[in-house]
């Protein structure tokens, strides 16, 4: 690709305004274009901790949040507050399990250090969707209700300059430009992703642009959408299985002791030395985790100081220097080094992701109501802005009920979920030893999206009977009733979208004698069609 010829001085600029989001200023782009000499430099390497937590997939939601990740917060929250250096680092991205362990798990004195770290920014957040959504199955929209959700939870426990500032998105099966353009418009300063296709990645280190500037948008200024990319080249786990230290021997591990550290160590040098190359600075950034790491943060984190002292302490020998980072802090190194960079700008997207093309149409009822979901949701908050109830206590009900649709959409936008991939009662759970058995992972995700739906219709109900005068339900048994027994029913239809729309509206009805009217009693054109029992 071309080369980033252009310096840029550290400026700020205001995001655009996209519905409901949070938007963030952004703290600076790059300071590009100098001098790329990387001979007898030692090689500075960035160990970033993190866990992937999919929200779902093998298990519900739930029972992940109660079991797995709420040990991974204890104990990370644990092991960094006992830190007497101040060195250890974490980053957060799935925001549906910091919720939930939030309020259901923490202790007073752990939600005071969580937040303590937060503000020392030894632990960062990063994308922070409810969930970390994929692009390939869902809209704008989705994405963005997602990340609105997130973003207004870390405002109102953290504070607004706990904002995240990169993106993070680590296992979804493949990267939209949307996804770009609406990170930068966000305040983004970065984007880090895996699971871009193999042969790419090969070609990207040999030519070190597997770090660029993404310029994806086609119609907006390239100063207002273009975004720092760094792709994970080696998977977004640490080098495995060595040093996934609580995975144990049985399973590769080689957890550091007094007979092995300088191996261990060594070896770990060696691997940042090999990877070096693909970059165009002395820095090398090796993603510090694996899918629900840190069960046993003691161990991960003591193992990991160790190895770090020790290759400090050989880096005259080796040539290698050893640090604990979050994903601001290796971007500061990096904005530090002020490498020149190439430019991705031909619009292409790193879809498919290899030949994984499947899941783009698999499992269409979890799909539809998906799309289904957000629709009503849309309704409801465009009524919601518009016609805001006078009452503050009625306002803040139904802002709630807003809140809990959009979680549970957010959930479902899943790479593991909207995508098709989770367990299902039928069929138990996909993949080489993984679980097996009636984790209706599946049927959790169609409940929520339901209920998700159900919550957005009757928003929209309590504040079209505000308006109307008509008390309006949303069940249609309810509707039926009425007709059954011999009364007028009134429905009413709200078009959501700002253009007129003429389109056909059909519901089941239980008599077949029936006739439409509109609000002046006027006949409406109208066709009864009986449906037959299925057998």
């Amino acid at each position: 690709g071309d080369v980033y010829k252009r310096q840029y001085q550290r400026r700020v600029r205001e995001p655009q305004p996209l519905m409901l989001l949070m938007r963030f200023g952004l703290l600076g782009l790059l300071c590009l274009a100098a001098s790329q000499a990387k001979d007898n430099q030692k090689i500075r390497l960035f160990l970033l901790p993190h866990t992937h937590a999919d929200v779902g997939w093998l298990e519900t939601p739930e029972n992940l949040a109660r079991v797995n990740v709420s040990r991974i917060l204890d104990g990370v929250v644990g092991n960094l507050g006992n830190d007497t250096k101040g060195r250890r680092r974490f980053v957060w991205d799935e925001m549906y399990f910091l919720q939930w362990w939030w309020e259901n798990r923490a202790t007073g004195e752990q939600q005071a250090a969580f937040a303590r770290l937060v503000a020392e920014k030894r632990i960062e957040f990063v994308d922070n969707g409810w969930s970390q959504h994929d692009m390939g199955c869902t809209t704008y929209e989705s994405m963005l209700n997602n990340w609105v959700e997130g973003h207004l939870w870390i405002k109102r426990m953290f504070g607004v300059e706990a904002r995240p500032r990169v993106g993070w998105s680590l296992d979804p099966f493949g990267l939209s430009t949307t996804q770009a353009v609406l990170q930068s418009l966000m305040g983004f300063d970065a984007w880090f992703f895996t699971r871009v296709s193999n042969d790419i990645v090969e070609s990207r280190k040999k030519n070190q642009s597997l770090e660029f500037i993404w310029r994806a948008s086609s119609s907006l200024p390239e100063e207002q959408t273009e975004i720092l990319s760094h792709i994970f080249e080696s998977y977004y786990c640490m080098p495995l299985p060595a040093y996934a230290f609580e995975w144990g021997k049985a399973k590769g591990a080689t957890p550091p002791d007094s007979s092995n550290i300088l191996q261990v160590a060594e070896n770990l040098a060696n691997i940042s030395k090999q990877r070096a190359p693909w970059f165009r600075t002395n820095n090398v950034l090796i993603p510090w985790g694996c899918d629900y790491q840190y069960q046993n943060a003691e161990l991960m984190y003591n193992a990991t100081d160790w190895l770090i002292d020790t290759i400090n302490a050989n880096s005259d020998a080796w040539g290698v220097t050893a640090e604990y980072c979050t994903a601001s802090e290796y971007l500061a190194a990096l904005h530090a080094s002020q490498p020149t960079l190439p430019v991705k700008q031909d619009l292409q997207t790193f879809f498919p992701y290899n030949t994984w093309s499947g899941y783009f149409t698999s499992r269409p009822k979890l799909k539809g109501l998906s799309q289904s979901a957000h629709g009503s949701l849309h309704a409801a908050e465009t009524l919601f802005g518009l016609r805001p109830p006078r009452s503050e206590g009625t306002k803040q009900q139904l802002w709630d009920l807003l809140e809990s649709a959009r979680r549970k959409a957010g959930v479902v936008q899943h790479h593991d979920a909207i995508t098709g991939t989770p367990c299902s009662s039928q069929e138990g759970c996909a993949g080489v030893d993984q679980v097996m058995g009636s984790h209706n992972v599946l049927g959790v995700y169609e409940q929520m999206v339901s209920d998700a739906k159900h919550t957005s219709d009757q928003v929209s109900a309590r504040i079209l009977s505000h308006q109307t005068g008509i008390e309006l339900g949303v069940e249609l048994t309810e509707f039926g009733d009425v007709l059954m027994d011999q009364n007028p029913a009134t429905l009413v239809v709200y078009n959501s979208l700002s253009s007129v729309r003429s389109e056909m509206v059909s519901l089941q009805v239980p008599i077949c004698n029936v006739a439409v009217l509109d609000a002046d009693g006027a006949p409406v054109k109208s066709q009864l069609s009986l449906l037959q029992d299925r057998v």
